[in-house]
């Protein structure tokens, strides 16, 4: 079983890539190596490309590059991935998209059973929801915005997730990933 290499931006979305994604990858991939991206130098990026291409070719590895959609530069998920494309060597089926940024993704999480316990209000979608917007819902309870990360992850619901963001839903189902002691989730 090959191994993939995840690119992702900064510490928001390493901890969810490592608490939520690389479990439901280790159900397809032997190892997950997360690699953020903008605190490594462009000269790194390009040798773990070549790593990965090498690794890919024979049949080891593969790579997933997740980035935010930044809807107020790019007018679709197909400009915005040309755009990657342009900055990294990499293929249309090797970027995700995360709608509308990796907080849209924390929040889809919390069910109604936990929305109460952390003190939010409920949402029927994510699908729109900003940083900005994920800051402002942010309980002042919380010292820190990290914390709230922190608890939503403890609790995060795959459930209500899938429910409630089209874009986590999109990935999980395109990859035929599972949670631990689930079976995968059907396209249709």
């Amino acid at each position: 079983m090959s191994g993939i290499f995840i690119l992702v931006e900064g510490r928001d979305d390493v901890m969810f890539v490592r608490s939520v994604v690389e479990p439901l990858l280790l159900s397809r991939f032997a190892w997950v190596k997360i690699v953020p991206y903008a605190q490594v130098s462009t000269k790194d990026i390009r040798e773990i490309f070549i790593s990965v291409r090498r690794m890919e070719a024979k049949g080891e590895a593969r790579v997933i590059h997740f980035a935010d959609m930044d809807s107020h530069r790019y007018p679709c998920i197909t400009a915005r991935k040309q755009a990657i494309q342009q900055d990294f060597d990499l293929r249309n089926d090797e970027i995700q998209i995360v709608i509308e940024e990796i907080e849209s993704w924390y929040y889809a999480g919390v069910d109604e059973t936990n929305r109460e316990t952390l003190g939010v209000m409920s949402h029927d979608s994510t699908d729109r929801l900003t940083k900005e917007a994920f800051n402002e819902l942010v309980p002042s309870s919380y010292g820190l915005r990290t914390d709230f990360l922190e608890e939503i992850l403890k609790h995060y619901s795959f459930d209500s997730a899938l429910r409630r963001n089209r874009s986590f839903a999109y990935f999980v189902t395109k990859y035929g990933l599972v949670m631990p002691d689930q079976s995968p989730v059907s396209s249709a």
